[in-house]
């Protein structure tokens, strides 16, 4: 799955990572046993600091300067 996200662009890594964060939430909500909601909430909260960074990432990086970076890859 790394690879996955690493091939997003950075705006849509960022909204990739803010909907995983709410899907953990809503597990959260839903879970019965209160071990389950903790690491639910954990993940929850994983996902979000991830998108924070990847935004502040996104932010210093433009897309452009992706591209031109994996062309000199190639």
């Amino acid at each position: 799955m790394a690879e996955f996200f690493g091939e997003l662009p950075p705006r849509e890594r960022v909204k990739q990572f803010r909907l995983l964060a709410a899907k953990s939430y809503a597990l959260a909500q839903s879970a019965t046993d209160e071990k389950a909601r903790a690491h639910y909430l954990a993940i929850a909260n994983s996902w979000h600091n991830l998108s924070l960074e990847s935004e502040r990432a996104a932010a210093l990086v433009s897309t452009d300067d992706i591209a031109a970076f994996r062309q000199e890859e190639i």
